[in-house]
């Protein structure tokens, strides 16, 4: 006993199970290529800094370098401009140029130290802002949709059911009017 509510029922509930199905599918597609797309953009901002930090070093380091370089032609040049004059005062400038030259030498590179460390932090937040951006990638969950499904089936049954079960006894106490009717008049 086949009824066409039921079957309706169930062609409806199971088109609601493949659309939802269907649509958890997408979701977890969406989520996917969210985090691909954050990991993407990851490692484009790490190698972009690292670019940048390379190309920095050897700026400063070549830096470094000319100022060594023309300390010791600066001093050379001192020396050979004062050769008839000798003494304490002549070597008491060279040692004060060649300091501040240090100074400066040092300085540069401590704040090539600073710019390493300021890239790895910015590095370490990339990484957080990769994991922020990276959404949860829900799963599939057919056997939820299918016991949803069939809950909903068996609510609609037992509705149909509940329904036939009433109109059967309405249909027998309606019997019973008649009959009664019929053995003992309608009273008229």
């Amino acid at each position: 006993m086949c009824s066409p509510t039921l079957m309706i029922s169930a062609f409806s509930n199971a088109l609601k199970f493949q659309q939802a199905r269907k649509e958890q599918r997408n979701a977890r597609n969406r989520a996917q290529l969210q985090g691909e797309i954050a990991d993407k953009n990851y490692r484009l901002k790490v190698a972009q800094e690292k670019l940048q930090i390379r190309q920095k070093a050897k700026a400063e380091k070549d830096k470094a370098l000319y100022t060594d370089l023309q300390s010791r032609q600066g001093i050379a040049k001192a020396r050979v401009s004062a050769e008839g004059f000798t003494g304490g005062v002549l070597d008491r400038i060279v040692r004060d140029y060649a300091r501040q030259s240090g100074n400066y030498k040092a300085s540069v590179l401590a704040n090539l130290d600073n710019e390493i460390a300021q890239s790895d932090m910015n590095i370490r937040g990339y990484g957080v802002e990769r994991d922020a951006n990276t959404p949860y990638v829900p799963r599939v969950n057919t056997l939820g949709l299918v016991g949803a499904s069939a809950l909903s089936w068996g609510n609609d049954f037992y509705t149909w059911k509940a329904e036939q079960e009433k109109n059967s006894v309405i249909k027998e106490r309606t019997l019973g009017y008649l009959n009664y009717d019929e053995m003992y008049g309608s009273g008229e």
